[in-house]
């Protein structure tokens, strides 16, 4: 099998929210997998390295701009169109790949256009929330911290990831994105070694993999479910709310 190439995109740029974990856990399961798996951080658009699975992260709208602006200026929006490279993409990553993004002013922005999607700021909030994804992906019950500043509108040929079962305001709210080319979530914690399943839809989407046997992670399944029981005994109640000031002075 092909080595496998994992890059982290501008983690200096974006505030980490457990996201840089991510790239830790996917290179744990790829060689669990069996495959050949490195990771690199590439800081600055001149120092982009190829790889067959980037990460973009990222925490509310407040770093979207310069993300869009930094892969502009590199190969990898190509990459993903042609089917070389994928992206999962969490957070500012998930309104960066879309076709626009419209601040708290009211100003739209063009994205990277690589998912037919667009981002419209709201309140924000924070919470910690269990989703359950889209049947066809056969993945159980998720768990992450639910961190984000806007809402993502699909086009009706762009698949949700998941959607909220244990939404602390009530509600049904839908997340993130899944094309060839990218899977996005609004998901923090980091959302790939909390669920390890998932991890395995990235890596799978990545090397063109599918029908793999089950690989169970027993501490992991267990954590989860001690938390997914915690959410769903508490009532509804008021999520967490940042102010757009400390969500700017964050990002």
């Amino acid at each position: 099998m092909t080595p496998l190439t994992i890059a982290t995109l501008f983690p200096r740029d974006t505030v980490a929210a457990g996201d840089e974990a991510n790239a830790m856990a996917l290179v744990r399961r790829a060689r669990q997998r069996g495959m050949q798996a490195t990771h690199t951080a590439v800081n600055r658009p001149e120092a982009m390295t190829p790889a067959q699975l980037y990460l973009l992260g990222g925490d509310g709208l407040a770093g979207v701009a310069d993300l869009v602006a930094h892969l502009r200026s590199t190969n990898m929006a190509e990459e993903v169109r042609s089917g070389q490279a994928m992206i999962f993409a969490v957070d500012a990553g998930l309104a960066a790949v879309g076709r626009s993004w419209t601040d708290a002013n009211g100003s739209v922005h063009e994205g990277l256009g690589l998912v037919g999607s667009t981002a419209l700021a709201t309140s924000p909030w924070v919470a910690s929330v269990v989703t359950r994804a889209a049947p066809r992906l056969g993945l159980p019950a998720m768990i992450g911290w639910y961190s984000h500043s806007f809402a993502v509108t699909r086009d009706k040929h762009v698949d949700q990831l998941a959607e909220l079962v244990a939404d602390p305001a009530g509600g049904r709210d839908l997340d993130g994105v899944i094309t060839p080319g990218v899977i996005g979530t609004h998901l923090h914690g980091p959302v790939l070694a909390l669920n390890p399943e998932l991890a395995d839809l990235v890596l799978a989407q990545a090397v063109g993999a599918s029908g793999w046997d089950p690989l169970p992670v027993p501490s992991a399944q267990a954590a989860r479910a001690r938390r997914i029981a915690e959410l769903r005994s508490r009532p509804p109640h008021a999520p967490r709310r940042r102010t757009i000031r400390g969500l700017l002075q964050r990002g």
